[in-house]
């Protein structure tokens, strides 16, 4: 893998001009990211240490919001030729970035300025999701998570639970435990569909769509009925016995404080959430807090495969300079590496992406300490099994950030009683299968990388 180095004629160069010349310009590499409060100021903390590690580049790095802003903006800056050279971009939007022209693929950029993406010994299933159909990286992963079960481990005991629920149906019997033990709120949750819908079904290798969840065409559609018929039923079931709290959103009216924030208070006793939220319960909850993780349960008739991961990843616009690129690349390279990797999933909840960090954070012992136990349970699921199937690796389709807005709008509607489940999932379907075909239309012609 090529390293930023200097030969020593390239040494004595660089020293006599910086002699001839007051400063000595680093090439500017401009970076926007999507990721705001603490774990923004983790991103500058990351560019800063890229900046110091070497003296040929310097990434600029700019909050542009959320996800959604950024890429708004990024959008609208590179119609007015104004683009940054990289973009931070939720995996909700990769295949509408494959398919743009754009950018500059993450694995192309690196191999133009010499680096092997092979050797930086990321995980298969990390690759997977921002991968063409032949294992070529275009978007390169950044803020990596899984989803994973958090529970009190006090409140089980009491309730004599010995062990967390590996099954849907042993989690509602787990919960009704709860409930007669005293516990009010047994399951917090803000019902999402990466979790409940597109993480559910590759954990059961079921269908989320056609076409292998959209990998294989983009005439696809979405195929949900079974599984997701039988999963929303039990989570109506167990709302309606009091057993799973709503915080959140629900019908336009919230709760006040995240299922997240219930679980950290000691009010409730689970909440299945990504991995990335595991420094904020740490850092919410008090010291007498017993707290643990464990795999999201699988339904009873269907055998466990791995979750797979979701996020961000790093997008390379096209439009700059040689020089810029190069910088792009170091910086690429810089993120991969072991003591970055580690340094990440040290001060945020995201996974180390490679193989090589996550053994070093083993090797020291980094998930026996209290303040990170548990977060090795988000590697162990994303590499469950014999690693991602056609099904489990993902889904790439069109327009999902609606297709999940649109999960929610209808899931609501079940909870509170306005449609039964059959219906809200037929729902889901008709009114998915419309922004399939409008995504199918907008990108007539083309194909899949």
């Amino acid at each position: 893998m090529k390293n930023i180095r200097y030969s020593t004629k390239c040494a004595l160069v660089t020293a006599v001009s910086m002699i001839a010349s007051p400063s000595y310009a680093k090439t500017e590499v401009p970076f926007w990211y999507a990721l705001t409060g603490y774990l923004g100021e983790q991103v500058e903390i990351v560019c800063d240490r890229f900046n110091e590690a070497q003296e040929d580049y310097e990434v600029v790095c700019t909050g542009r919001g959320g996800y959604a802003e950024a890429m708004q903006s990024a959008i609208a800056a590179y119609r007015a030729g104004e683009q940054p050279a990289i973009v931070q971009v939720t995996a909700n939007d990769t295949l509408t970035l494959m398919l743009s022209d754009a950018f500059y693929p993450a694995h192309q950029l690196l191999a133009d300025h010499g680096y092997d993406v092979e050797a930086m010994g990321f995980f298969d299933a990390v690759v997977e999701n921002f991968a063409s159909s032949q294992g070529d990286l275009y978007g390169m992963p950044f803020n990596i998570s899984t989803p994973v079960m958090y529970y009190n481990t006090a409140m089980f005991r009491d309730a004599g639970i010995e062990t967390p629920p590996e099954t849907w149906q042993q989690f509602e019997d787990a919960m009704r435990a709860l409930q007669a033990s005293g516990v009010e709120c047994p399951y917090a949750e803000s019902p999402h569909a990466w979790v409940h819908l597109t993480q559910l079904h590759a954990m059961h290798n079921a269908p989320v769509a056609t076409n292998n969840n959209g990998f294989d065409g983009l005439d696809t559609r979405y195929a949900l009925e079974t599984l997701q018929s039988k999963h929303l039923s039990l989570l109506k079931r167990m709302y309606d016995e009091g057993l799973m709290h709503i915080y959140g959103p629900l019908m336009g009216q919230s709760a006040g404080i995240s299922a997240r924030e219930a679980f950290a208070s000691g009010r409730c006793a689970v909440n299945t959430s990504s991995i990335a939220g595991h420094a904020t319960v740490t850092s919410l909850a008090d010291d007498d807090l017993e707290w643990a993780v464990a795999f999201m349960p699988v339904h009873d008739d269907y055998e466990r495969h791995n979750s797979y991961v979701g996020g961000g990843a790093l997008w390379a616009f096209n439009g700059h300079s040689e020089d810029v690129y190069a910088g792009a690349a170091a910086f690429l390279d810089f993120l991969a590496s072991t003591e970055s990797q580690r340094h990440w999933a040290t001060v945020t909840g995201y996974m180390p992406l490679t193989s090589g960090a996550y053994e070093a954070l083993v090797d020291e012992n980094f998930y026996a300490q209290p303040n990170y136990a548990g977060r090795e349970v988000a590697i162990e699921s994303i590499n469950f099994g014999d690693g991602p199937t056609p099904l489990s690796r993902g889904i790439r389709v069109g327009n999902m950030s609606q297709m999940q807005a649109i999960w929610k709008e209808e899931m609501d509607r079940i909870l509170v009683d306005e449609q039964d489940v059959e219906a809200g999932v037929l729902s889901m379907i008709r009114r998915g299968n419309l922004l399939l075909e409008q995504f199918e239309q907008l990108h007539s012609g083309a194909e899949l990388p």
